[in-house]
């Protein structure tokens, strides 16, 4: 295996998590077995050209050479944040379906009087009924995984 950096500047460590840091590596190191610091598509990004370019900008930016080579520094800056993001959609579909535990595709007020049980927790029908309103941006009278992703962000938990 390749002896890879994982030195990122101060700020880069700051933003990315370690999850994603060990993902990072992980992929980086397949994809680069002499560590030569090549890398493409491992991590299951598929960037349309213009995309592709905006990051070729960023890493050879003030200046520099054009390279064909990416280290591991300057795929973790560009990619945490990335990655960052979709490993919070991940736990937020997971926390979607703790509520949609039948797999329906959506959460009804039961689903919420159910979890709310679970958690030892007496909400009033009145107050589930309005948490389903205050989602619910279709008028379907339940909550969508998009609308609970929605509410998710609102609250910083995700």
């Amino acid at each position: 295996m390749a002896n890879v950096d994982l030195q990122c500047t101060e700020a880069s460590q700051q933003t990315i998590s370690e999850y994603s840091r060990r993902e990072l590596k992980e992929a980086f190191s397949k994809c680069d077995p002499e560590g030569t610091g090549t890398i493409l598509r491992s991590l299951g990004f598929e960037p349309r050209n213009d995309e592709i370019r905006i990051l070729t900008e960023k890493i050879e930016g003030n200046g520099k050479q054009q390279k064909d080579k990416v280290t591991f520094r300057e795929l973790s800056n560009l990619l945490s944040e990335k990655l960052d993001e979709r490993n919070g959609i991940r736990e937020m579909h997971a926390a979607f379906e703790l509520f949609d535990s039948d797999f329906k595709g959506y959460i009804t007020v039961d689903d919420l009087r159910r979890v709310a049980g679970e958690l030892g927790e007496t909400i009033a029908e009145d107050q589930l009924k309005e948490m389903i309103l205050e989602a619910d941006t279709r008028g379907s009278g339940n909550v969508c995984e998009d609308d609970f992703y929605t509410v998710m962000k609102k609250t910083a938990l995700y």
